[in-house]
This record gives C-alpha cells, structure tokens and sequence, in this order.
C-alpha cells in the first residue's frame, strides 16, 4: 500500500494524528447548517483524519478495465491510450457529535491526457465528496497533508475553478459520452472536498474511495469546467440579501453537473437558463437548500447559442455585515460551478464575457453612478471585475451595485469600463468635473443609456 497524496512523493502517515487540532472547529465561528444534531447539543468540530491513498484498482461501472502493472510511483495504470488513476482513499475517524470538511490536492498525470470519468464509493459519515479544477500547476510545498477547507485566507478553496465531480451519496459515478473528455494538463490539481458527519451518538470510521478514468485516445470534443462567482455581495447584520449574477453561454452546449459553494450564512441558490430570446425562464434547472447541502446535480441540460444562465445566493445575516470575499467567517460566496462540452473557453467558463443582472434593489444606473461617485478614488472593479482569477471588489462598490435594479448593472459596468478605456486618469475620482467631460466625449453612447435607465423593462 503506497501511503501519501498522488503526485508527491509517497509518505507513511501522512495526515493529522488522532486528536490534532489541525482541522479543528471548536472556536471556529458559524459553520454551514447541518442536516442533524445529537440529542442534547449542537455538533462539535473536532476530528482526527488521515488520508491514504491506496495503490490498487477498482472496477466502476462505465469506467476503463487496466489490466498493466500499478508503477510504485502512484502513476495511473495504462492500455491502449486508456487508464485509471488508483483510487484516492480518504479514511476519517469521526466521533459521535463531529463534523469537518478535508480538503486534498491531487495530481492527476504527469502527461497531458483526458479526464473522461469519475466515481466513488463511501460509507457512513460521509455527507457528500466535491471535486475542482484548480489554477495550480504542481502541490504547493507543505500541502501534502490534508488540511481545513475553510482556514480563513489561506483555505484551499481560494484555488478552485470549475466543479468537475460531486455527490451527496454514498455511491456515485460519472462519465461524459464517448469521445468527449475534460482536457487535463500535465502536473493539473484537482482539489477534493470531503465532508465527514456523524450526527449519532456513536464514533464511526468513514471512508471515501474515488476513482478517476482518464485517455489519451479517441477524444474528439473537448469538455470544459465553468466557475461563475458572483463579486457582488452584501449582507446587512441580522438581515436577509440576495445576490444574483447573469452569464453568457456564446455557444451551443450541454450542461452535464452543477454544483454551488457558498460560506455559512447561504441559505438556498436557484439556476436557471434562460433562452437567447423571448422571457427569462421560471422553472430552475437547478436547486440547492444551503452551501452544507450543495446537492450535486449530474444531468444533462442542453444550452442554445446566446442564453445565460442565471443564478441567485439567499442570505441571512449575522451580526456584522459580511461582503463578497474568500474568508469563510468574515465574507460569503455565491458561485455556481459544473462541467459541459463542447469548451467555450476560459473567458465563457468564468462568466467574463459580459456578466451582468448584479443588482438585487431598485436604484438606477444613474443613482448606482452617483452612489460609485463617493467611493474611494482608483476603488473601480478591473474590467473583467477580477473573473478570470479571483473577484476583489472594493467595499464600497459591492455595496452600490448590489443595491442597483437587475438591469442597472450593464449599464453601468458598460460605462465603467468605457471609461477605463478612455478616461483612466480623468476618472480615477469618478465624481469630478474632468471624468464627466471625458465620459460626454468619448463614451456618449454609454452614458446617455445610464442616464436614461428607469429600472423598466
């Protein structure tokens, strides 16, 4: 049995001993709401772990019989231009009354190949299993252990890009069609989420298994993972808020999971796809009742040429006000993540090409401008408003567009960025009489439509 974390060189024990606080939560602040507690007392947040990963196969249906030798390395096991990475064991002890979520860096090949399928099996104590793309080349340094998925700024979470497994069940599997394949580059990380509950009055040992199928064959449409994470959110303390985001789909696709991720005070989030002409749709295509429930959708949903799709976040507040951000005690997330084929591209995938419907109040363009006005100067989102990598919104700006109507939001990113096109340094303090003057000459188009929004139709 090789012990260790593929993709770095195999160690025995790796793991946080039996009663580490490592991936402690006692004094962690709000969790995501869990399904159950023990009689007589909320859930304790303090488990021992450790994470192996076993060098042998297991036969999953839909998934690529190996018959060569397992390498001692932990390399995936190869015929044919087929193989199957050995299955990525998780064994957790969880005791009566305790929750945690582990997370895991993977490296799926040394060489370039297709990801075609993934499967699991779990026992008790095992709530459900994620799996993202991540912007990592190679297993940072001093990651080989498994670590809290949500340890403030450095949690792991911040890496992920686009969801390409996940289940809520014990038993799962998934494939794309044949000839379809998620592209995977040589030294890729795929980052694993596992959360581990038992809401019994008794410890239990849980364990996951995960398989991944990969080729470097007989692929002839590229799959892509999209990763859509709403940079505008505002949560007054002890209030409800919504955040929503709208995103261009250029191509015709299919949508084949659907995944969501937020922070503790998420409370549900609603996708639709809306068709590229007519009214926006009203039946969901995909529900979740909270970031501890993210209820993994595997169905296929065929998207035309020009739709969107259309999410929102529902919020409850606690007693200070929390903002869009990656931290997961002082800020929420409101992302929505799953793969499709064919591949759009990574400006698609991250919802840069036109994002819009930000907006959850009534102000319009022209007031949403004017409340921008007071913010900070040089406080203006990039253009792309940090999509292609990782959101940062100033404060202030978050606040404003947030409190805009649903079609506010275009029209004042269009001006927004016209502006930082042409008037960068005239509009660094967007309420002076020199960003007005510029804007009138160089982006009349854009401002005569801010200034004639009524929040209408």
């Amino acid at each position: 049995m090789a012990i260790g974390v593929w993709g770095k060189t195999p160690q025995i024990g790796v793991g946080l001993p039996c009663g580490s606080t490592g991936v402690s939560h006692e004094s962690a602040g709000p969790r995501p709401s869990w399904p159950s507690a023990p009689p007589g007392g909320t859930l304790r947040r303090a488990v021992c772990l450790k994470i192996v990963a076993v060098a042998l196969l297991a036969a999953a249906g839909g998934m690529t019989a190996c018959s060569s030798s397992q390498s001692s390395g932990g390399a995936p096991r190869e015929e044919g231009g087929a193989a199957q990475v050995p299955p990525f064991a998780v064994e957790q002890h969880v005791a009566a009354g305790t929750d945690v979520y582990v997370c895991s860096y993977l490296a799926v090949s040394s060489a370039d190949t297709f990801l075609v399928g993934v499967s699991h099996v779990a026992t008790a104590g095992t709530h459900h299993v994620l799996v993202f793309r991540t912007d990592l080349t190679s297993i940072p340094d001093g990651s080989d252990a498994p670590v809290d998925c949500f340890a403030g700024p450095s949690s792991p979470m911040r890496h992920m890009r686009g969801e390409v497994y996940g289940s809520q069940a014990r038993t799962g599997s998934f494939s794309f069609p044949a000839g379809v394949g998620l592209p995977v580059r040589a030294g890729e990380v795929l980052l694993v989420e596992v959360h581990f509950l038992d809401a019994g009055a008794q410890d239990i040992d849980a364990r996951v298994d995960l398989t991944l199928a990969t080729t470097t064959k007989g692929i002839a449409t590229p799959a892509g993972a999209f990763f859509f994470d709403d940079p505008f959110i505002d949560i007054p303390a002890a209030a409800s808020a919504r955040a929503s985001m709208r995103c261009l789909v250029p191509d015709d696709v299919t949508i084949v999971s659907t995944s969501f991720h937020g922070h503790a005070h998420a409370q549900a989030v609603t996708a639709f796809v809306d068709p590229p002409t007519g009214a926006p749709a009203s039946t969901p295509y995909y529900t979740a009742p909270d970031a501890a429930n993210p209820l993994p959708l595997q169905a296929s949903v065929p998207v035309a040429a020009g739709s969107h799709v259309r999410f929102a976040c529902e919020f409850f507040g606690g007693p200070q006000e929390i903002l869009q951000g990656l931290d997961f005690q002082a800020s929420e997330m409101c992302a929505l993540s799953g793969a499709y084929y064919p591949a759009m591209g990574s400006q698609a995938e991250s919802c840069a090409l036109a994002p819009d419907d930000f907006g959850t109040g009534s102000a319009t363009c022209a007031q949403t401008l004017a409340c921008a006005g007071a913010c900070p100067a040089g406080s203006a989102p990039p253009a792309d408003l940090g999509l292609s990598t990782v959101p940062n919104v100033d404060p202030c700006w978050q606040r404003c567009v947030v409190a805009s109507c649903p079609r506010a939001s275009a029209l004042l990113l269009a001006l927004v960025r016209c502006e930082q096109n042409n008037c960068g340094s005239e509009c660094a303090a967007p309420s002076s009489a020199a960003c007005a003057a510029c804007r009138t000459t160089h982006c009349p188009t854009e401002a005569s439509a801010c200034a004639g929004d009524t929040c209408g139709p």
